[in-house]
């Protein structure tokens, strides 16, 4: 086998593992979407049992019929779903904004000054941001109480916009931007305000862009937080209404997936580009 084949047949091994890999990442994404698209009789056929004495249901991928129950369920008739996904729409995207400003704020500070403590703070941000979510529920759980926030949407917007994380990936960004560019600013006459806003947040657009994603899937996908901070139904994101859909209708409950990827899919695919490079800085910083 000469030097040219074994190329091929790897670049064809390389592509087909590739493949494979995004047939696997895709499939639950097309799943769902095709499912949305089956009537209640269908679905219930197909998917109300996935074993029943020990005779798996076989996986039922295309629609028999192409039927619009689920989504007319999801937008007239039972209205109250689709409600609970501006609630989320409208808690995401302030949780997003007031975490963008405050992480670059701090990204500022702990990239560009020099200030005593500052390492080990920042040390302390980084064990702060690899604590899972369960370990600091309960003190959050306790301040949001002693300020009276419980079952309201501020109760998840509050300990949101204060990200570890965001700080994090922020300081990694701009330590990147060389120093040169505030200090000519600062020849200029403009100040570290101006300087932060006018020269550092354009020259971090990328970094930016991948934290507004990643925020904003953050906040999209919580689940233990809306559990425990908010005891109303009625009140709680479209991700914690998703286990009881699915419980009630399941034809229902692909068409709720479908709206409840929307906001995602559209962020991926308008931010793709900034994402892989923002990611890239981080890593390469």
């Amino acid at each position: 086998m000469n030097r040219k084949t074994r190329e091929s047949c790897k670049n064809f091994m390389l592509a087909l593992a590739l493949t494979a890999i995004a047939v696997t990442v895709l499939f639950p994404i097309l799943f769902t979407l095709s499912g949305s698209f089956m009537g209640e009789e269908e679905v219930a056929q197909n998917f109300g049992e996935i074993a029943l004495e020990g005779n798996y249901t076989p996986l039922h991928l295309l629609p028999d019929k192409i039927e619009l129950a689920g989504y007319a369920d999801l937008f007239v008739i039972q209205p109250n779903y689709l409600m609970r996904f501006w609630i989320s729409l409208g808690i995401c995207v302030t949780i997003t904004i007031g975490q963008l400003f405050f992480s670059i704020l701090g990204g500022y500070a702990f990239s560009k000054f020099q200030f005593p403590g500052r390492d080990v703070i920042f040390y302390c941000i980084i064990v702060l941001m690899l604590l899972p979510y369960q370990v600091t529920l309960v003190p959050s759980y306790m301040v949001v109480r002693a300020l009276g926030l419980l079952n309201t949407s501020y109760s998840l917007i509050l300990p949101g916009v204060f990200s570890a994380f965001g700080v994090f990936l922020m300081r990694q960004i701009m330590a990147a931007v060389p120093d040169s560019l505030l200090e000519s600013a600062h020849l200029d006459g403009a100040n570290s305000f101006i300087a932060l806003w006018r020269i550092l947040v354009p020259s971090c657009t990328a970094g930016i862009a991948t934290l507004t994603v990643l925020s904003f899937v953050d906040a999209w996908n919580m689940v233990e937080q809306p559990i425990v901070f908010i005891q109303d139904k009625f009140k709680q994101p479209l991700s914690v209404f998703l286990l009881a859909i699915n419980g009630e209708s399941i034809a229902l409950g692909f068409a709720c997936g479908v709206l409840s990827m929307i906001p995602v899919v559209f962020l991926l695919v308008f931010f793709e580009e900034q994402l892989v490079e923002g990611i890239s800085y981080s890593v390469l910083k």
